[in-house]
């Protein structure tokens, strides 16, 4: 599955033939700018140290990814954001939870509300240093929709960054398996 259609002449957004020919389970993923430089500072230093003077480029680049020839229409019919989740320890240990706060900023932008349907359901190792093999490994049965949740048929599934695809194809399998169609993945940044 392609990243969004080809940018325009000097646009940060880039198509990515790497997930073609994969079981990745979203329809269309769509990443603002190249993990690296200024972006990648700006989504470290929000992350990990709580800065959110990073918030306005994070921001910039998820709204170049939806504004993305392949991901606008998409987000026309969407019903709402959904942010992958971190394991509630996690999140009691670090005190937020990075990607919802990112999940309710892009709300207002795009006028679409935040369902957080997703749950964490046992702690994994951090995918950061894992190979691919062992990063599917890691995720299988990770993730669950909350009980009584509805899941809207057009799903933003959204994330900081997109590396390999197997956190977010994880997600949006179990959102199809609970109804939803189509699952766009919204990253700031493709690795």
């Amino acid at each position: 599955m392609p990243l969004a259609s080809p940018p325009p002449p000097g646009s940060p957004l880039t198509e990515c033939g790497w997930c073609l020919g994969r079981n990745l389970r979203f329809e269309i993923a769509a990443a603002g700018g190249a993990y690296d430089g200024a972006l990648r500072s700006a989504i470290l230093g929000y992350k990990f140290h709580g800065d959110r003077g990073c918030l306005p480029l994070i921001r910039e680049a998820l709204l170049r990814a939806a504004a993305s020839e392949a991901a606008a229409p998409v987000i026309a019919r969407a019903g709402a954001i959904v942010p992958v989740p971190q394991h509630f320890l996690k999140r009691l240990r670090r005190g937020w939870d990075p990607v919802g706060d990112l999940a309710l900023d892009l709300s207002r932008p795009l006028h679409l509300p935040v369902a957080f349907l997703l749950a964490k359901t046992r702690w994994t190792p951090s995918q950061v240093s894992l190979p691919e093999s062992a990063r599917r490994r890691n995720l299988r049965g990770a993730f669950a929709v909350r009980a009584r949740s509805r899941v809207p048929p057009v799903v933003i599934l959204l994330d900081d960054v997109l590396t390999t695809g197997t956190t977010v194809s994880r997600a949006a399998l179990v959102l199809k398996r609970a109804g939803a169609e189509t699952v766009l993945v919204l990253a700031a940044a493709r690795s």
